[in-house]
């Protein structure tokens, strides 16, 4: 049984109570529906509707007697089809090391029980932040077609494809959509296309003209939205930052930082919105170890034009923990289930 955290062994004099252990986050992550449409209470076989703008309708005035007008409103649907995950974690007491073995446990026969102890506490608050990340990486980068490196995919090789297979995320849902022919506004950053992860990252081209026409070249019924941001990954935020600083006069003043600690700024009207989790998933699974799978990436669309459906009442699951006595054991059980929709591809632009 693998440990799931490895700490130093700890001095006597490094003891302390696991309550008041700092705990560093590698990714300061916040609410997922301050990003997408949370719909909660959803079952598959449940019908996200929407209806159209209406057709033209008043003409000349006719007098007495007009024959009616028949304006319509097209009326467009889908289907939430809820697919399951599941998260297996145990944990034997003989694996705790330093302050977690010495603070952290019962005593005598009851020490393989974790339930109640600092350490399930420590332990939940790890988790938590990892279903967290975990709801992330399905939302955008989900992939049932996923396939390592070796096998013609983009996942690299040595990482377990099922971590991406469990729903169709954004990213492929629009992948999907380009490749039917779909009205999504599509532009291409050069940088992505380089051999090299360093190439790639260093490739001389400016990134502010695609932003600008990734806005202006979006069709009007994305332009008069209300909740439309244009997301994009922190390698984008970063050349797009000094861009604005040397070329069109902004001010670092003009750079703010939102609830997450993301640096947002406004441009032609629409929040720029850095999402530093992209760049977490590429770097860790979507490259071939040589290159980056398009670390650049724009995404322009609305808030409630993407749904991440959820079965209960928030969009995170319930945590199972119980301890199995007779193999001295903590097991702890996530079973729930998803489904991701985008909903409207002439409310899609990207550039990646």
């Amino acid at each position: 049984m693998a440990k799931i955290i490895n700490f130093p062994v700890l001095s006597k004099q490094e003891m302390m109570a696991l309550a008041e252990v700092v705990f560093v986050k590698t990714l300061e992550l916040g609410p997922i529906a301050s990003l997408v449409d949370v719909r909660t209470g959803s079952e598959s076989g449940d019908r996200i509707a929407w209806v159209g703008r209406m057709s033209m309708v008043g003409k000349k005035g006719r007098g007495c007697s007009p024959t009616n007008d028949t304006p319509t409103a097209p009326l467009t649907e889908k289907r939430i089809d809820l697919k399951e995950f599941d998260i297996r974690l145990v944990q034997c007491y003989t694996e705790l090391e330093g302050i977690l073995y010495r603070l952290g446990l019962k005593k005598a026969a009851e020490i393989g029980d974790l339930e109640g102890t600092d350490w399930q506490k420590f332990y939940e608050e790890l988790l938590s932040e990892a279903i967290d990340t975990m709801y992330r990486r399905f939302l955008y980068f989900g992939d049932t077609e996923a396939e390592n490196v070796t096998d013609g995919g983009e996942i690299l090789n040595g990482v377990d494809v099922t971590f991406f297979t469990t729903v169709d995320g954004v990213f492929k849902q629009i992948a999907d959509l380009i490749t039917a022919g779909a009205a999504v506004v599509v532009k291409t950053i050069t940088s992505n296309a380089q051999a090299t992860k360093s190439a790639q990252l260093a490739y001389d081209e400016d990134l502010l003209p695609i932003l600008d026409s990734l806005i202006l070249d979006a069709p009007a019924a994305l332009a008069k939205e209300t909740d439309s941001a244009v997301y994009v990954s922190r390698w984008a935020m970063s050349r797009l930052k000094k861009e604005l600083l040397d070329k069109a006069a902004y001010t670092e003043s003009q750079f703010k930082l939102n609830e997450q600690g993301f640096t947002t700024v406004m441009r032609l009207g629409r929040e720029i919105i850095e999402m530093p989790d992209w760049d977490e998933v590429i770097e860790a699974a979507l490259n071939n170890g040589t290159k980056y799978f398009k670390p650049f990436r724009m995404l322009y669309t609305t808030k409630s034009n993407v749904k991440l459906c959820v079965p209960g009442d928030g969009a995170f699951s319930d945590i199972a923990s119980w301890y199995e006595n007779k193999e001295r054991s903590f097991y702890t059980d996530v079973i729930d289930k998803l489904d991701v929709l985008v909903m409207r591809p002439e409310l899609v632009a990207i550039a990646w």
